[in-house]
């Protein structure tokens, strides 16, 4: 193996876990099919069960109202890491951009 593709091989392997944890999350909106407070899990109307972080008051929400979830893998599981009554996802916010006449003005 030459030098190039040995120092390729070695970025790209130093790069990998970065790249999997920015695709550990997703924002999406859902209906509560049953909530299940003593095991801290929320069953959705299209059959997925998901575990709830603790700091989450689940009393606040009942079966059958739209909610907007963010769900992040922890420990090898997705859960539950923000619960929002509604059907809104917020859009991400804009890229950071620097300015190269910085100082100029």
């Amino acid at each position: 193996m030459s030098l190039s593709k040995t120092i390729l091989t070695l970025l790209f392997l130093a790069l990998l876990p970065g790249a999997a944890r920015a695709v550990l999350w997703s924002d999406f909106i859902g209906t509560i099919k049953t909530i299940d407070i003593s095991s801290r899990e929320v069953a959705l109307e299209d059959g997925k069960v998901y575990e709830v972080q603790r700091g989450i008051n689940l009393a606040r929400f009942k079966p059958g109202e739209k909610v907007t979830i963010h769900i992040e893998e922890k420990n090898r599981r997705e859960m539950i890491t923000k619960l929002r009554k509604g059907d809104y996802i917020p859009p991400p916010p804009p890229p950071k951009t620097t300015s190269s006449r910085r100082g100029l003005y």
